[in-house]
């Protein structure tokens, strides 16, 4: 009559034995209460299952510090199983590593009891780059221990010599699998070896059950992983068995026959469907080409996995690591033997590979004509409107702005004779962004303006991988930056907001937006810690992605935001970042940039950089015909003849800024001219003349828009009492001996 816990440990070798003890027991004694453990549930009517999970590990993802890490259960065991066998004392400097030697025990307790000890002879760090290449060195547990739990290896080959033939060879062959997978993936790869789908699913279940395999349901489906310890162990019996090669094989092949229906489904599903759906498969993916790249594996299979994997990349935007398999396939001697459909492919990422770097190569232009050839080769008219595109973007970048205006209309030909609305905003956004580099500022706008409300549905929009940037992204980016020079700030900003958001996941998109108009914008209102924050996004982004063709925007910002506080050192950076940029045949935008380089000497006093980057910044515009920021040199040009005592030369460059910037469109071009004439006018005493002047120039834009310029020229036409504020920034221009021409120290921050 007494309550008895009777404890059966370690059950699985005598399940069938064990349940019917237990069973019986109950059935006699009900007092007396049953405590089992085993990899595998009884299946018995009276019992009731509780699964032990692996113990909680940081993320990945996740920064932690000491006190956070100590939060969860597996470092936290670590650390104490450390401490006693080797004085460990954690902070906040390990706590990263041995946050990742618990993620690569996968939080196994007893992996963790095994690992902790071995910091007696090394640091955290010494001891992840060990698990990281195998678990052998979790040996030498407690003497005292069951001889199974003395090493990780010799715990697992306890439960595999109690698996069945069929589980041992399916556990083998799911090592392959790099993370998670489902029953369909494994029946697909356990095909490719004449493994009977039906017999795969038996084992699955069964190993699921003896908790060799980790299952959990997630999006409408069961999926399975092994651990890194049993994949590790299962590895090496697959390689014990000669295997290997032919499992390798059978997974490429599968993910092979994959990639291509993703091929097929890229044009017709919903981006975000296509990416849920095929997405996961990324690790498998690596995987696959560094085998079949490898010394034991099958080049071909990897090129043709190579070609066929290019839209997900490009969707996910994985720049990098797309080129390191692009590379590979294109050096591989294999690549000759191909299909020209594949090299076509091929040939087409290469070019836009090339065309990211931060120098515009020869190479690159040979890679989209390459690219052109093998799609009029092969008859295909999406490759051949790719390859038109690309080029078009490429001589646009590089300051060809005429010729890339002559390889758009050849893409809309195409485009009309295939009939393929879906291309239709890229060659539309792009043809309209190049008219604006040449000087067509309002028609931009407009035009711009119908293509936003025209192509804003998802059905209409091409997916990135075709022209590497969303449709939609793009013309919101271009409307944004035009918005802005056309005098419509608040307009351009939602614009640039809206893009960003929607770029938001993909890193090519997202970088675009922010070189391109965020933060510009950002810079041209004043906003000088905004700029800061942008930049700091785009660095990290640009490092992350490897998307080479903005780094020096991150410089050239970079050093313009240490310029506007004043630091006369970054003068030579900025000049270094763009003298690099003009080698490298990379101009688009690079006569502005030299006009913001100058405006920002200017302020800081060094006025023969300011003419030397006004010089070099009116011979590209003159070579590439980008006129749509003329107006703005001319207005620097003025002041810097002001500067120099040339009052005369001064207003005549300010006015003919004006007069430009009006003629094209450019409001904001010529509010800034307006604003630098009237100030001249306002400190020579001629107060009622500049407000005349800056009057119906004012009366054009919103009374709600605040940007630096429209301040400035407020206070000017509204005279009001000055504030302290704006006495001490009067001091500072009156010691540096500068003319009161930038407002961005004034300017509203946020």
């Amino acid at each position: 009559r007494r309550r008895v816990l009777l404890i059966f440990d370690n059950c699985e070798h005598v399940l069938d034995a064990a349940s019917v003890a237990a069973d019986h027991i109950r059935g006699a004694l009900p007092d007396i209460a049953v405590l089992a453990t085993s990899r595998e549930a009884f299946r018995s009517r009276a019992e009731t299952v509780y699964r032990l999970s692996p113990l909680s590990c940081p993320a990945a993802d996740e920064t932690v510090d000491r006190d956070r890490a100590m939060g969860f259960a597996a470092v936290a065991l670590f650390v104490a199983r450390a401490g006693e066998a080797a004085s460990f004392v954690m902070d906040d400097t390990s706590a990263t590593a041995v946050a990742a030697i618990c993620r690569r025990l996968d939080g196994i307790p007893l992996a963790i009891e095994l690992a902790a000890p071995r910091l007696r002879h090394g640091d955290p760090a010494t001891l992840l780059r060990l698990l990281e290449g195998s678990v052998e060195p979790l040996s030498y547990g407690p003497a005292q221990a069951p001889l199974r739990h003395q090493t990780l290896l010799a715990t697992l080959d306890w439960s595999y010599r109690l698996l069945s033939e069929d589980e041992a060879a399916v556990l083998r062959l799911l090592s392959v699998f790099a993370g998670i997978f489902t029953l369909e993936d494994a029946v697909g790869v356990a095909e490719g070896l004449a493994h009977p789908a039906d017999a795969v699913a038996a084992c699955i279940e069964s190993l699921a059950g003896k908790s060799l395999l980790s299952a959990h349901f997630a999006d409408g489906a069961m999926q399975y992983r092994l651990l890194d310890a049993t994949r590790s162990y299962a590895a090496g019996r697959l390689r014990g068995a000669g295997e290997m090669r032919l499992a390798c094989a059978a997974h490429a092949r599968f993910l092979l026959d994959l990639f291509e229906r993703a091929e097929a489904e890229w044009h017709w599903r919903v981006r975000a469907d296509w990416t849920a759906i095929f997405g996961h498969h990324a690790n498998d993916l690596r995987r696959a080409l560094d085998w079949a790249f490898g010394e034991d594996g099958d080049p071909a299979l990897g090129i043709r996995l190579t070609a066929c994997a290019l839209p997900l990349w490009d969707e996910m935007s994985s720049v990098d690591e797309s080129s390191l398999y692009l590379r590979r396939a294109l050096q591989s001697p294999a690549l000759e033997a191909s299909a020209a459909m594949v090299r076509m492919k091929l040939a087409t990422a290469h070019a836009w590979r090339l065309s990211y770097t931060e120098r515009f190569e020869p190479a690159a232009e040979a890679a989209w004509l390459e690219s052109l050839r093998l799609a009029e080769l092969t008859g295909d008219i999406d490759y051949r409107l790719r390859a038109q595109w690309g080029l078009a973007m490429l001589w646009c970048y590089g300051g060809r702005h005429r010729q890339a205006l002559a390889s758009l209309r050849r893409f809309e030909a195409l485009r009309e004779e295939a009939g393929d609305r879906a291309a239709a905003p890229a060659g539309e956004r792009l043809r309209v962004i190049t008219e604006f580099y040449l000087g067509d500022v309002s028609g931009a706008h407009e035009a711009l303006r119908q293509l936003a409300r025209h192509h804003d549905h998802a059905d209409q929009r091409a997916r990135i991988a075709r022209f590497q940037i969303d449709s939609q992204v793009g013309i919101q980016t271009s409307l944004g930056f035009v918005a802005w020079i056309s005098g419509h700030p608040r307009e351009a900003a939602a614009a640039a907001q809206a893009a960003l958001e929607a770029a938001v996941g993909h890193g090519v998109s997202q970088a675009n937006v922010l070189v391109l108009s965020v933060i510009p914008i950002a810079w041209w209102s004043g906003r000088i810690d905004a700029v800061e924050q942008h930049v700091s996004a785009l660095a990290a982004n640009v490092s992350r992605r490897d998307i080479a063709i903005w780094a020096p925007s991150v410089r050239f910002y970079g050093g313009l935001i240490r310029m506007a506080r004043g630091d006369a050192a970054a003068i030579e950076e900025v000049q270094g970042v763009l003298a690099a940029r003009r080698t490298s045949g990379f101009l688009i935008r690079l006569p502005s940039s030299l006009t913001m380089l100058a405006e920002a000497a200017l302020d800081l006093g060094a006025v023969d950089v300011a003419r030397e980057s006004l010089g070099a910044a009116r011979e590209i515009m003159e070579r590439s015909e980008e006129r749509w920021c003329q107006p703005d040199l001319l207005r620097v040009q003025g002041l810097l003849q002001r500067r120099e005592g040339d009052m005369a030369g001064a207003e005549r460059a300010l006015r003919a800024a004006m007069t430009m910037a009006a003629a094209s469109g450019a409001r904001f071009f010529e509010l800034r001219a307006a604003l630098a004439l009237a100030e001249g006018w306002a400190a020579d005493g001629r107060a009622d003349d500049a407000g005349a002047l800056l009057s119906p120039i004012l009366a054009r834009f919103d009374a709600a828009d605040d940007i630096a310029d429209l301040v400035a020229a407020r206070r000017l036409v509204e005279p009001r009492r000055a504030t302290p504020q704006d006495e001490a920034h009067r001091a500072r221009r009156a010691r540096a001996k500068l003319p009161v021409t930038s407002r961005r120290a004034a300017a509203p921050q946020g």
